[in-house]
C-alpha cells in the first residue's frame, strides 16, 4: 500500500515539474515578444483577422470576400484581438500592422500556440515512451530549434499554429491506434481537419492518412478488419466536419472547392524552377545549404564558390529577389526578370492583367496558373522528380540557427541528423511493427514529402515539422538505449 501511495506521489510530483517548467519556458516566451512593423504573409493575415472582428468578414477590405488565406489562424487571431487587447474598431488597418503599441499585443496570440504546442508534446511523448524525461527534452529541443525563430514570436505567421495542429494530429492519432476508440478516430480527422484550414497542403495529407493508417491496422492486426473500417469512417467523418463546411464556402463565393488559392502559383513557382540547367541542379544543393556547410564541405571540395552568389554570379537564378526583380515583376516584364522566382511571379502578374482585360474575375487566374503548371510538368515528369531531391534537401535546413558559429555548426549538423531519422522513421516503425511509430511518424513525414514533390520548400515550410522531428530522434534514441541495456543483461 505504501509502495502505491509513493508511486502516485512521484507520479504527481513529476505532473507538477513538468507543469512548473511548460508554464516557465511559456513566460519567458512572453517576455521576448516586442512587437514590431508586421509584414508580407503575417500582414495580410492580421488584416483579415481584423475585419473579422471589426465587422464579421473574412475579408482583406472589410467588405469582399477572399481565401486567399487559411482560416484558422485568422479565427483564432480575430478572438485573440476580441477578448485579450485593447485595440478599438476604429483605428485604421493600416496602423494596426505599423504600431508598435498594437502589433504587441497582437503577436501575443503566439504564447495560446506556444503553450500548445509544449502540452501537446509532453502528452505525444509520454504516449510514446511514458518518460517525462523525454517530453522536457522534446519541449527544450523545440524550444531552441522552433521558438528560437523569433520570428514566430514576434508576427502573426501561420507556422506555430500549424505546429500545434500537427503535433495534435500525430499524438491524438497515437492514441488511436493504441486504444482503438472511434472517438478518438473522430478526433483523429477533426485535428487533421485544422492541420488542413491552418496549412492547405495537410487536406492531401490528411486524405491519405485516412486512408493509411486503418489499412495499417490491417495489416499488423488482420483480425480487426470490421473495426478498422468504422476507424476510417470516423475519421473520415471527423476530417469532412471540419473542412468540408469553409470549402463549400468558397465554392459559393468564387466557384472552387478548395481551401485557398495560391495552390497554382506555389505550384508554377516549382516548375519554373524545374526548367534549371543540369549545373544549375547540381549547383543547387550547394546554394540550399546552410552556410557552414558551403563553407567548409561544397567550396573547399566540390569547387563552389562564394562569389557565384553574389548579384551577377553564376547561380543566382536560384535565389529569390536579384536586383531588379521587383521592379520588373511590377512590370509584368518576364525578360528583365533574374531569378526564377521572379519569372513566375512575372507571369502571374500577366495573366491576371489579361483575364481583368478580359472581365475574367482576377480569383480564377490561379486555377488557370495550376493547369498551366500541372501541363508544364507533365511535359518532363522524370525532371520533376529529380529535382524533388534538390527541394528537399532545401526543405529540410529549418532548425532555428545560432549567431555563434561553433553552435551554428552544431545545429545544422542535429538538423540534417534529425531530419534523417524524421524521414526513416515511419520505415523503422514498419520494420519494428509499432502501429504507434507509424501513426506518429506517418502525418508530418507525408507533409514533408507533400512540400518536395509539389512547391518550391523554403525552409519556412517544414519549421512546423520541427517538435516531430526533434521527437522522433528521442524516440528512437530511447528505444535503442533500451535494447542495448536489455541485451547487456542477457550476456
Amino acid at each position: 500500500m505504501e509502495n502505491g501511495e509513493s508511486r502516485n506521489k512521484y507520479k504527481m510530483l513529476a505532473i507538477i515539474i513538468m507543469l512548473v517548467f511548460i508554464f516557465g519556458l511559456t513566460y519567458l516566451a512572453a517576455g521576448k515578444i516586442e512587437g514590431g512593423k508586421i509584414w508580407k504573409d503575417a500582414r495580410q493575415n492580421t488584416i483579415i483577422s481584423y475585419h473579422l472582428w471589426k465587422s464579421g468578414h473574412f475579408s482583406m477590405d472589410g467588405i469582399s470576400p477572399t481565401y486567399f488565406r487559411e482560416p484558422l489562424p485568422i479565427i483564432f487571431t480575430a478572438l485573440h484581438i476580441a477578448w485579450f487587447t485593447d485595440i478599438p474598431k476604429t483605428v485604421s488597418s493600416e496602423l494596426i500592422t505599423t504600431s508598435l503599441r498594437y502589433t504587441r499585443q497582437i503577436a501575443q496570440v503566439n504564447i495560446w500556440y506556444l503553450m500548445g504546442v509544449f502540452l501537446s508534446l509532453w502528452w505525444l511523448s509520454w504516449r510514446l515512451t511514458r518518460s517525462h524525461l523525454v517530453g522536457a527534452l522534446a519541449i527544450i529541443g523545440t524550444w531552441l530549434y522552433f521558438f528560437g525563430h523569433f520570428s514566430n514570436l514576434n508576427r502573426p505567421l501561420t507556422e506555430s499554429p500549424a505546429a500545434l495542429f500537427f503535433l495534435l494530429s500525430s499524438a491524438i492519432s497515437v492514441w488511436m491506434v493504441q486504444t482503438r476508440r472511434l472517438g478518438a478516430a473522430i478526433l483523429t480527422g477533426v485535428a487533421m481537419g485544422a492541420a488542413a484550414l491552418t496549412k492547405a497542403a495537410a487536406l492531401y495529407v490528411g486524405i491519405i492518412v485516412i486512408i493509411l493508417l486503418p489499412m495499417a491496422l490491417i495489416l499488423f492486426e488482420p483480425g480487426h478488419r470490421r473495426k478498422s473500417c468504422l476507424i476510417f469512417l470516423a475519421m473520415a467523418f471527423g476530417f469532412a466536419v471540419i473542412v468540408i463546411p469553409w470549402m463549400y464556402r468558397n465554392y459559393v463565393n468564387f466557384g472552387e472547392f478548395a481551401i485557398t488559392q495560391r495552390g497554382g502559383a506555389v505550384l508554377h513557382t516549382r516548375a519554373v524552377k524545374n526548367q534549371m540547367t543540369s549545373e544549375e541542379y547540381a549547383a543547387a544543393f550547394y546554394v540550399y545549404s546552410p552556410w557552414i556547410f558551403r563553407h567548409y564541405f561544397f567550396e573547399p571540395y566540390l569547387g563552389f564558390h562564394k562569389t557565384d552568389l553574389e548579384p551577377g554570379g553564376r547561380w543566382v537564378k536560384l535565389i529569390r529577389y536579384q536586383p531588379g526583380d521587383r521592379v520588373a515583376i511590377q512590370a509584368g516584364n518576364v525578360d528583365k526578370t533574374i531569378s526564377y522566382l521572379a519569372k513566375s511571379r512575372a507571369i502571374r502578374i500577366n495573366l491576371i492583367r489579361e483575364m481583368r482585360a478580359q472581365g475574367i474575375p482576377a480569383q480564377q487566374a490561379d486555377k488557370k496558373f495550376q493547369q498551366v503548371a500541372i501541363n508544364m510538368i507533365l511535359l518532363d515528369p522524370c525532371k520533376h522528380l529529380k529535382t524533388t531531391l534538390v527541394f528537399a534537401w532545401r526543405g529540410l535546413w529549418s532548425f532555428a540557427p545560432s549567431i555563434k558559429p561553433i553552435l551554428s555548426i552544431s545545429t545544422d549538423i542535429v538538423n540534417l541528423f534529425s531530419f534523417i531519422v524524421f524521414l526513416v522513421f515511419p520505415f523503422v516503425a514498419l520494420w519494428r511493427k509499432r502501429i504507434d511509430w507509424f501513426a506518429f511518424s506517418l502525418f508530418g513525414g507525408g507533409l514533408f514529402w507533400f512540400y518536395a514533390f509539389l512547391t518550391h520548400f523554403i525552409p519556412r515550410y517544414s519549421e512546423p515539422l520541427i517538435p516531430l522531428v526533434v521527437l522522433s530522434v528521442l524516440v528512437l534514441f530511447r528505444s535503442l538505449i533500451i535494447r542495448w541495456k536489455k541485451r547487456r543483461c542477457l550476456s
